[in-house]
């Protein structure tokens, strides 16, 4: 049992619901709400629908194994341990609209099934995420409004669901990375991928690639997790790029950088969601003889902002809009950002272009303007243009006339070379807080790539060691 304290408290909030918000049209909508996940009926039918969607089945896995999850923690073992009886049966002058529903009230077992789902559904597929987490929240009202669930049912329901969906989650990641990762070793086993010395060969494809640290990363992510492995720079002018392709194929894995990214998916046999929302292929990982493109740089880039310590939720304005700034551009759209793009003149019908592209796909409006006539305040500055870039230090995106027209809490760079940009200093010189380069971004979306081929995984602090020591090499 609970304190009688609390209880006092639950049936306070839950008589003032009753008194203020029932009514007739809500009696109806609240219990179609509950018997929608009455005998798992909704989670059965999605997980149903996510097994004929190919990119949904490791998503329908995952959340039938946190739905099993919830009602074993909470139907059969924490509410036959706190035994807390329902609310009505404590104030017997409610007449309940719905059969009254038998067993313990502690806690919400429609409510820990629903957020364990949606959980689930928001870590793999944000933006569907968004929407479950609304079902859950009206799931988890309709039982107190219903008055067969405390408050404090439900607070114990949400954050059992949530629990569950994340442990889920990690499970079936490591699982499939563990799976995954068999494969690629029964296939070295058999010489289906290219090998040296017995140690398998990844590579970075490019041209030209003098100029690349990938080899230097790489080998500090192999050796963090204890993988032999030999990683090649593949300099291919474009005219070999489709005949040597089979070899490429034949590696343990590869990345791709300028100028291939988009030529290279017309040669890949599937693509990874990643690789079709952004059209660029940066990361080739083959299983059985089928190569499948992913994109990297969205990972590696959303991950790096985290390292800063900030978000694409608030106000950001990205300069330049070319690939890599297309990526950001959907991504921060995606993330619930507000998106101002300022770009040079001869670039404002490519941001035009993006714009209506985002709107149609995503249904948000972004503006765009020229650069010298940027202004406002924004919570973060993201610099998607090459001014700056080495051997070039001396240029800047942004005068300082326009910079002195916007305010901002931070700034990334994705120039990493050099590691302090003429446009870091002048951010840094106007009080900008937090300033970062795109080193973490390099590393992470190599980070990531690993965790495609083998399952490896790595902590934020072994990037930023990493990053470290490369900052030192540039």
């Amino acid at each position: 049992m609970l304190p009688e304290s609390i209880t006092a408290l639950d049936l306070s909030v839950l008589d003032f619901i009753r008194h203020t918000l029932a009514n007739p049209v809500a009696d109806v909508i609240m219990t179609l709400v509950t018997y929608s996940v009455e005998y798992g009926i909704s989670l059965i039918l999605a997980f149903i629908i996510m097994m004929f969607i190919k990119n949904m089945r490791k998503t329908g896995i995952a959340m039938l194994v946190s739905s099993a999850l919830a009602l074993i923690l909470g139907e059969l073992a924490l509410k036959n341990i706190i035994c807390r009886p329902r609310p009505f049966m404590i104030n017997g002058s409610v007449d309940l609209i719905i059969k009254a529903p038998s067993g313990f009230s502690f806690p919400s077992s429609h409510t820990a099934l629903c957020f364990a789902a949606a959980s689930v559904i928001y870590l793999f597929h944000k933006r569907i995420g968004i929407a479950a987490y609304i079902y859950a929240a009206a799931v988890a009202f309709s039982r107190m409004y219903l008055y067969v669930h405390y408050p404090s049912d439900v607070l114990g329901g949400i954050v059992l669901g949530i629990c569950c969906g994340l442990i889920s989650v990690t499970a079936i990641k490591f699982i499939g990375g563990r799976i995954e990762l068999s494969k690629k070793k029964k296939l070295r086993r058999k010489g289906a991928i290219t090998m040296t010395n017995n140690i398998p060969v990844f590579g970075i494809l490019g041209h030209p690639l003098g100029h690349t640290l990938s080899p230097q990363i790489h080998a500090r992510l192999f050796e963090l997790s204890n993988e032999p492995a030999k990683y090649e720079i593949l300099d291919t002018p474009p005219e070999k790029l489709e005949s040597s392709f089979s070899y490429f194929k034949s590696l343990a894995g590869f990345n791709i950088t300028i100028p291939y990214k988009i030529d290279i998916i017309k040669m890949c046999d599937r693509l990874d969601d990643t690789a079709k929302r952004y059209n660029s292929v940066n990361c080739i990982a083959t299983v059985n003889g089928v190569s499948t493109g992913y994109n990297t740089d969205c990972t590696g880039f959303t991950k790096a902002i985290e390292a800063m310590g900030m978000t694409l939720c608030n106000e950001v304005v990205m300069l330049g809009c070319g690939g890599v700034g297309r990526m950001i551009a959907i991504e921060t759209v995606r993330q619930g950002g507000k998106l101002t793009i300022a770009v040079r003149e001869a670039d404002m019908p490519v941001a035009a272009a993006l714009c209506e592209e985002i709107k149609a796909a995503y249904g948000a409006e972004v503006k765009y303007c020229l650069l010298s006539d940027i202004s406002g305040a924004f919570d973060l500055v993201v610099n998607a243009t090459p001014v700056g870039m080495y051997p070039n230090t001396d240029a800047s995106p942004l005068t300082e006339e326009a910079l002195s027209n916007i305010s901002a809490n931070g700034f990334f760079d994705l120039i990493y070379n050099p590691a302090e940009t003429k446009l870091m200093k002048m951010m840094k010189e106007k009080g900008v807080s937090k300033v970062s380069g795109g080193m973490q971004m390099l590393v992470w979306q190599a980070a990531v790539a690993h965790t495609i081929w083998s399952g490896a995984e790595y902590t934020a602090q072994q990037v930023q060691t990493i990053s470290d020591e490369m900052m030192r090499l540039v």
